[in-house]
């Protein structure tokens, strides 16, 4: 071997050596980290401190922990919160639990540990906004950013002389008039059988509601545009709730309106509350137990949106039937483009997510591969039900959440479903009969309760009504007669009476002046405490030239002063200038009428057709008819009506008699007094008296003659207090 040849083998040899050396401690350092790994990863997962911080464009929460954290974050819409949830995880001992930070986005922080089912614990972050936030891991730590609200939006444009017509105010003006955006539609359902609805919208706007039947409210939001993703019905048969659906409409015609259509199964209470950019429609609870969709007998979608938008002609999202049998599809989304090549079609849906605002919950077993180029945009459902048709999957609405699994999973939940609700019929069909006797003691039991019963009933199921002794006769299976007894609980409620106060007044016009001027006078907070008055005019007519009688009216209220109006009226008829007719005083029920009479029975003599005289009577009287309406805020809505009849011209053949009448419908607050002004007839009278021919010449004969006027004038004023009764609600009697 020469030399060169025994050099190169020596330098071969070192570079094995030294190959081997290097794997050698490379194993050992792999399996030293191996088993660090395995030491820490045996520590419980800690959370161990929480943090705010903010920056420009965020409002950020730290949550740091000893390893990386897993978790779940869930938006809560009431109260406004994000949840976070940490499984098998704990909390650092004498970590602060309770932050309260000054941000004008974040309310409070909670920490706590949930330990029924092993360690778990929940961060709970109360918001003032409702505005978008990103989760994000930073090494072992969890940054949650919620952003900043705009302050283009938000800041004030100070005015100033030396701005010109095209100046920021005149753009803060443009840009005021533009249409708000509906941004948000969700339902709460609440504790009792109460709900919510809730819509957000860029900022604040006006809006219309009106019950256009028994059970359907239309909500209507001005100069707001509805975006189309958002155009889909909110189904809620299957909770506890007055509210089946909630169907947004907008359509071409209705340019910059938009509408939202209620459906109810029942009418019950409601109001609706502005919270800045939020609308809030509250409504009791039903009586009407949650139906699954198929019993629902719900209308075809196209058909309940043309009936919501009065059968204007409206682009549906449903699938219409072509005369060949084959299904037309009509889309509606926002028109994207796409280019896909060998792409994970979960990521397809992500990107489908972003584009329609939409929840999305895919199962663990969709997978698969999708390559796909659309240079042409396309509705985005569009390219869902193509991606959903080239994988072999299928979705289904869940509320608001569009499911994503394979038709296969699908397919055998639809065929369980089934075969469940087959087997409940079954055992129901097999349910022995019960017959029972339930007692309503307010209501009546023929006409209120049991057409409500009737609607719930088996169809081995029967129910009567007693009337006699007002008792509901029911036979069904024990489940029936449970929710019939519910029913009956929720129904049958004592009435809210209300207590009318009256007080029927004959008044000069001096007094009408007087304390009409007074009322004006003393309007706003009284100097001695919190008693506030709203006051206007008297009905008053300007004097007639000649003997009349007319009737006019004008109604005003005047709040919590029964003590000072009755020492008022005491003195006017001390000082002779009106007198008290009458002060009746009536109990009726909520929704009933109730009749204030005064009056007499006046006798005429009447010839007949033969020319004989004959004796008829005519009620001369004041009738005050008055039905309360007691509303969920406790104020008194009253239909009052009002007719006053008098005498008229005698005639040789008899008597003419006048009829003056006023209606109307009045908002009270409990309590509070409502004054109803009239004239009731105004007198003239002029007597010249004076020498024959003398008091004729000019000028001269004023000194020859003498006149006489009289001028009467007589005025109603009515008084009216309505007050709210509350009895006690009893037990029942089973």
């Amino acid at each position: 071997m020469n030399y060169g040849n025994y050099k190169l083998s020596k330098i071969r040899a070192t570079a094995i050596f030294l190959v081997i050396l290097i794997a050698v401690f490379t194993g050992c350092a792999q399996n030293m980290a191996a088993k660090k790994d395995m030491e820490i990863s045996s520590e419980p997962k800690l959370i161990t401190e929480i943090s705010t911080s903010k920056d420009s464009e965020s409002y950020n929460v730290l949550v740091k922990g000893n390893r990386v954290l897993t978790y779940m974050s869930v938006k809560q819409p009431l109260p406004l919160a994000v949840l976070l949830y940490f499984p098998d995880t704990a909390l650092l001992d004498n970590i602060k639990t309770n932050i309260s930070p000054e941000s004008e986005i974040i309310s409070s922080i909670t920490a706590s540990e949930l330990t029924e089912e092993g360690h778990k614990s929940k961060i709970e972050i109360s918001l003032k906004k409702d505005v978008p936030y990103k989760a994000a891991h930073e090494g072992t730590d969890l940054k949650i950013s919620f952003s900043k609200p705009s302050k283009a939006l938000s800041s004030p444009i100070l005015s100033s002389p030396a701005l010109s017509s095209s100046g920021p105010v005149e753009k803060k003006e443009e840009k005021a008039k533009k249409p708000a955006w509906v941004n948000r539609i969700d339902f709460s359902s609440e504790e009792a059988g109460k709900s919510t609805i809730i819509i957000g919208t860029t900022r604040p706007v006006e809006y219309r509601i009106k019950k256009a039947s028994p059970q359907l409210l239309q909500l209507k939001l001005l100069n707001t545009r509805l975006p189309d993703y958002r155009k889909f019905p909110l189904i809620t048969t299957r909770f506890e709730s007055a509210v089946d659906r909630i169907i947004p409409v907008q359509t071409p015609a209705m340019k910059n309106t938009s509408m939202f259509t209620i459906e109810l199964r029942e009418s019950v209470p409601y109001f609706i509350k502005q919270n800045e950019d939020l609308l809030l429609v509250h409504f009791e609870a039903s009586t009407i137990s949650p139906r699954p969709l198929e019993d629902a007998k719900l209308p075809a979608w196209k058909k309940v949106l043309s009936q919501a938008i009065h059968k204007e002609e409206i682009k549906t999202e449903i699938a219409e039937k072509a005369p060949d049998g084959v299904v037309a599809e009509k889309y509606t989304g926002e028109k994207i483009a796409l280019d896909f090549y060998e792409t994970d079609v979960k990521n397809v849906f992500r990107i489908l997510r972003e584009v329609s605002g939409k929840n999305f919950a895919i199962d663990k077993d969709v997978a698969g591969k999708l390559t796909l180029t659309l240079d042409k945009p396309v509705p985005w459902d569009q390219i869902l039900d193509l991606v959903l048709k080239m994988n072999q999957l299928d979705k289904v609405f869940e509320g608001d959440i569009i499911r994503i699994a394979t038709a296969e999973t699908l397919k055998k939940e639809e065929k369980q479903h089934n075969e469940l609700l087959k087997a409940k019929e079954e055992k129901k069909a097999l349910e022995p009969l019960v017959t029972e006797y339930i007692p309503v003691n307010y209501s009546d039991a023929e006409k209120d309760i049991k057409p409500r019963i009737e609607d719930i009933l088996t169809e081995r199921g029967s129910v009567g009504a007693d009337q006699r002794t007002n008792i509901i006769i029911m036979t069904d299976i024990a489940e029936k007669i449970k929710k019939a007894r519910e029913i009956v609980n929720n129904l049958d409620k004592v009435t809210t009476q209300v207590i009318i106060e009256a007080r029927i007044v004959e008044a000069s016009t001096s007094f009408s002046r007087e304390i009409g001027i007074q009322w004006n006078a003393d309007t706003g907070t009284h100097a001695f405490g919190n008693r506030f008055r709203y006051s206007g005019d008297v009905a008053m007519n300007a004097p007639l030239t000649s003997s009349a009688m007319s009737i006019g009216f004008n109604f005003m209220k005047i709040a919590g002063t029964p003590f000072l109006l009755d020492a008022t009226l005491m003195a006017m008829e001390s000082q002779g200038k009106g007198k008290i007719i009458s002060a009746p005083k009536i109990v009726t029920l909520d929704n009933k009428t109730a009749t204030i009479k005064q009056g007499l029975r006046y006798p005429y003599l009447k010839l007949d057709e033969s020319g004989n005289t004959t004796l008829e009577f005519e009620d001369i009287d004041l009738v005050l008819e008055v039905k309360p309406h007691v509303t969920p805020d406790d104020r008194i809505s009253m239909n009052i009506k009002i007719e006053k009849k008098d005498l008229g011209v005698e005639y040789t053949a008899g008597r003419s008699f006048t009829t003056k009448s006023a209606e109307t419908e009045l908002l009270v607050d409990n309590g509070n007094t409502v004054v109803i002004g009239g004239i009731i007839k105004t007198t003239k009278n002029s007597t010249d008296t004076g020498v024959p021919v003398l008091s004729k010449i000019p000028f001269i004969g004023w000194f020859f003659k003498s006149t006489n006027k009289e001028a009467t004038k007589e005025e109603l004023l009515i008084f009216i207090t309505p007050e709210i009764v509350r009895l006690e609600q009893r037990g029942r009697q089973s």
